[in-house]
């Protein structure tokens, strides 16, 4: 779910027949590729993590250090297994204030919202995965 949500955010047509590995590949070379075109880096936001992400088995390339993940989770399991370097803690925010925050925060930098949006809702009250992947002209 997470890799075609990312894949469709990157504007790339998944095929029926296209496996994890594959994907995954495609979207490794389409963030390196704009990466470098564009001489930004990534940051990832992953919200509302309930469970481990392998990022590398998705096509993130958590390693380079040109791209940054933000992820929020209500588990500190889920900061442990996902290797996080800065858990913090913080208190709950509506919707509204939380991204209101964010666009204050990282609007002086942005460059370009490639995808995603901050309605987390599905029909039923059921949240979903948040995601936004955005290039940005921060330094190492």
């Amino acid at each position: 779910m997470i890799q075609t949500h990312i894949a469709k955010i990157l504007h790339l047509k998944v095929e029926a027949g296209d496996t994890t590995h594959s994907l995954a590949n495609i979207i490794l070379r389409r963030l390196k590729m704009r990466v470098e075109a564009t001489r930004t880096n990534i940051l990832l936001v992953l919200d509302d993590v309930w469970e481990k992400i392998d990022l590398d088995v998705v096509g993130i390339p958590s390693r380079d250090s040109r791209c940054k993940i933000l992820l929020t989770t209500r588990s500190f399991d889920v900061c442990r297994d996902m290797s996080v370097d800065f858990p913090f803690q913080l208190s709950l925010m509506s919707k509204d204030d939380a991204w209101k925050l964010f666009v204050q925060s990282i609007g002086s930098v942005w460059k370009e919202h490639v995808g995603g949006n901050h309605s987390n809702e599905e029909g039923g009250g059921r949240r979903l995965l948040f995601v936004m992947v955005v290039f940005v002209g921060f330094k190492n």
